[in-house]
């Protein structure tokens, strides 16, 4: 099984009870980065996992599929969860970075923030499906 294939599996189990299972796939300095946060460390990058299960409903994370050659790999994925009472799709990909023990050192997430989360939110989501509009064609 690749480095990529194991971090995939364990992403797709981590709960708030596995976040201490970070240490074995991740590196202690690892950067993290998506739409909203841009961290480096394992302890910060635990923080953001942990915030992400206080404010939103039960969280699925689906890896579609996986593409990995030499220490880099990409990985495409569907995350799910409650916001807001409603479910939240959000497909995204994400670019990782595995040092000389496989472990991640980098981890930078693709994902559209203003049409999988801004829009959904109300008042701002019609500021931004604007803003869509007015620059889409």
């Amino acid at each position: 099984m690749t480095n990529a294939a194991k971090y995939a599996e364990f992403l797709e189990s981590v709960s708030p009870q596995t976040l201490g299972d970070f240490d074995k796939f991740v590196g202690e300095d690892v950067f993290f980065s998506d739409p909203f946060h841009q961290v480096r460390g394992i302890e910060l990058l635990k923080g953001v996992f942990l915030d992400m299960f206080r404010r939103v409903g039960p969280v699925k994370f689906e890896v579609l599929r996986i593409f990995q050659e030499d220490r880099e790999a990409v990985i495409i994925w569907k995350f799910s969860a409650l916001l807001m009472g409603k479910l939240w799709t959000v497909p995204g990909t994400s670019h990782i970075v595995f040092d000389q023990n496989g472990r991640v050192i980098e981890h930078i997430e693709y994902w559209d923030s203003g049409q999988y989360f801004l829009m959904q939110l109300p008042f701002i989501g019609r500021f931004v499906s604007w803003i869509y509009r007015r620059v889409g064609h």
